[in-house]
């Protein structure tokens, strides 16, 4: 995604820690691409259990929102 290889990545799992996505989430951030769960939501960080349980949708920015709809 940051080397504008891919236009999106989705993630499945069911669970997932914090430190396994964190630094991704910031480098397609900076890269101007958006990182949400698979129904749009922000990812929150540091919370009970350093778990994320709602996937992952990692995109250029551009295509989030219908890739959003593909999702839903």
């Amino acid at each position: 995604m940051a080397r504008a290889e891919v236009d999106l990545y989705v993630n499945t799992y069911q669970s997932f820690s914090d430190w396994d996505i964190c630094a991704g989430h910031i480098l397609v951030a900076e890269a101007g691409g958006r990182v949400t769960g698979l129904r749009g939501q922000e990812l929150r960080y540091g919370l009970l259990g350093a778990h994320q349980r709602h996937g992952l949708l990692a995109t250029n920015g551009i295509v989030q929102a219908e890739a959003l709809k593909g999702l839903t």
